[in-house]
């Protein structure tokens, strides 16, 4: 089983439950879902700050935490930027 396979099983496991539970949003490259535990980033390609602070926004508004599951390669600075932390 490949990195890929594993990072594509989680995201259709946590959109399912977000379809199932909750909401799905897409907000350019950044597809967020949200269920009964939280809202949850998958393995974001890119992170656009504008996007990012939108779906921040979001989250806030609502009352729930935002976990982000990044890939190998991501680069994760614009989240620090935004004030995630590791964890």
């Amino acid at each position: 089983m490949t990195v890929q396979l594993c990072e594509q099983v989680q995201t259709d496991w946590f959109r399912t439950r977000a379809e199932l539970l909750g909401e799905v949003r897409t907000d350019g490259p950044l597809t967020w879902l949200r269920d009964p535990d939280g809202i949850s980033l998958m393995f974001p390609e890119r992170l656009p700050a504008d996007d990012l602070a939108r779906g921040c926004r979001w989250a806030s508004s609502v009352g729930l935490s935002i976990g982000v599951w990044l890939g190998l390669r991501a680069d994760s600075r614009p989240l620090a930027a935004a004030g995630f932390e590791r964890g």
